[in-house]
């Protein structure tokens, strides 16, 4: 990291690296980042992370798109009905990193800015988190978040989750 440079991306997987490996209280092993994929005791194949993704509303009715990554320790996956890609190293610890600082953040329900104009005919993306016995849910939509909704901890993981609606509906076209 030259001249003191640290982009966002480089914070959020150390801060998911670290968040991850040091979880756990009392001496207990807890999960930890290797190489993109999540690893621990007993999870070699097993699914630890869900993350679900609904994009719903938009001017036109039938815009609903929808997709599941999944991470285990031989690492992810991303489906979307006959859809399905491997999420590459770089991706998969993007994307542990994000979820995980949003599981541990104060952000949940609707993080919405019902006030801002034309919020009627935006698109609504509902983001459910399941990670290591835990859920969490986060709505937000195409406009501003509210104020005071952590939304700079959920900003990642709902650029990523954009990224993929688009790729999933570019490939549902062809």
């Amino acid at each position: 990291m030259s001249g003191g440079f640290v982009t966002m991306r480089t914070i959020l997987i150390i801060a998911g690296i670290l968040l991850l490996s040091t979880a756990g209280c009392s001496g207990q092993k807890r999960l930890g980042v290797t190489d993109g994929s999540l690893t621990g005791p007993g999870r070699a194949g097993k699914s630890v992370m869900h993350v679900k993704f609904v994009r719903s509303g938009g001017l036109f009715a039938g815009n609903t798109v929808e997709g599941t990554a999944e991470i285990s320790a031989n690492g992810g996956e991303l489906r979307s009905g006959d859809f399905q890609r491997a999420l590459s190293s770089d991706e998969a610890h993007l994307l542990t990193a994000s979820a995980a600082s949003v599981m541990t953040s104060q952000a949940s329900g609707d993080l919405r800015d019902h006030d801002s104009s034309g919020s009627a005919d935006r698109y609504q993306y509902d983001i459910t988190i399941d990670f290591d016995g835990k859920q969490k849910s986060i709505t937000v939509g195409d406009g501003a978040l509210k104020v005071g909704s952590m939304a700079d901890k959920s900003t990642p993981l709902i650029d990523w989750v954009r990224r993929q609606i688009g790729e999933i509906r570019n490939n549902r076209a062809r």
